[in-house]
């Protein structure tokens, strides 16, 4: 078994992997574009994100590709569905530093902290700057997966009441109540912080636009760490100017990098990041640690049993 990694990771993981696995081959290339002279001889793929359908054609024997992020919508689905190559993504390896994020930012909001840092490089001493608590206010979390789980549950610890949002109102542990889609706008009438971190699909497209913007408070926040077409920038940008809800925290946009002439660097009660809530100094070694598992039970032949697999069907 033939196995290209285009996943950079450490010299020891690579000697570990090696010797937890004497039988497979490994290959290593910093990069899917750099791997194209050897892709051929791949029976497995290990790739940060997007492989193209040009190098999965190529890997005549190809059988698995694990991805290392979580969202799948940049991959050849169709291709993978019609070759029947497996496919699994990591999936509750961003559980905690999305939800670390999340509170971060909530805090971040609660407590002033924009305007306390101006005030601290103005060299301004005021005392009545307007401070908040999270404690007793609602989340509203848009797509319960394993990182709204993990979102609920840090949420919980910090005393706040929690709602969510999933395709059929399942009851999840760490969730006062749980709804289906079809009643969000409830959800976000109710929610001080509302969390978008749904699938990115054609059904979740736009699943934050005017409409649903206006059913919030006009003190609320809106935080999006799910993909940028899930949220109408537009209709976001609109209501912050003009004051119809709080503030946002985005970390993920239509267009990345977010060009440097967007309205959303003018607005004063946004929060921008660069496309990193999922960024930890433990993600490759998570990844590394559950892929080791799956490829235990791929070469014992058990892929049912493999963590993470993604239903190109569905596309999550």
């Amino acid at each position: 078994m033939v196995i290209v990694f285009t996943l950079r990771i450490t010299d020891l993981m690579k000697e570990e992997l090696q010797n937890s696995f004497p039988n497979v081959k490994f290959l290593f290339r910093p990069s899917t574009s750099a791997a194209k002279d050897i892709i051929h001889h791949a029976d497995v793929i290990v790739s940060l994100g997007a492989v193209k359908e040009e190098l999965i054609r190529k890997a005549k024997g190809l059988r698995w590709i694990q991805i290392c992020s979580v969202g799948v919508e940049k991959l050849p689905l169709d291709l993978l569905r019609e070759k029947k190559i497996e496919l699994t993504n990591a999936k509750g390896i961003q559980t905690i530093p999305m939800a670390e994020y999340t509170i971060g930012s909530i805090l971040q909001f609660s407590r002033n902290s924009y305007q306390l840092y101006k005030n601290q490089n103005n060299g301004i001493w005021d005392r009545k700057v307007e401070i908040d608590e999270i404690f007793r206010k609602t989340i509203g979390i848009i797509g319960t997966g394993t990182i709204g789980q993990g979102i609920a549950k840090m949420g919980k610890a910090c005393g706040m009441h929690v709602l969510g949002v999933n395709t059929t109102g399942t009851k999840l542990p760490y969730f006062d109540k749980t709804v289906d889609k079809t009643k969000m706008e409830d959800v976000l009438v109710e929610s001080d912080y509302v969390v978008v971190i749904t699938p990115s699909t054609p059904d979740t497209e736009g699943l934050i636009g005017t409409k649903q913007i206006q059913k919030m408070k006009n003190n609320a926040v809106l935080i999006n760490i799910a993909r940028g077409a899930v949220v109408d920038e537009d209709a976001l940008i609109l209501a912050l100017q003009e004051r119809k809800i709080r503030g946002a925290v985005l970390d993920v946009f239509e267009q990345e990098p977010l060009p440097e002439n967007h309205p959303f660097w003018e607005l004063e009660n946004v929060i921008i990041t660069p496309h990193i809530a999922a960024k930890s100094p433990m993600y490759t070694e998570r990844v590394i640690d559950m892929f080791k598992r799956n490829l235990q039970l791929f070469i014992e032949h058990k892929p049912e049993l493999m963590e993470n697999r993604v239903n190109v069907m569905k596309g999550y």
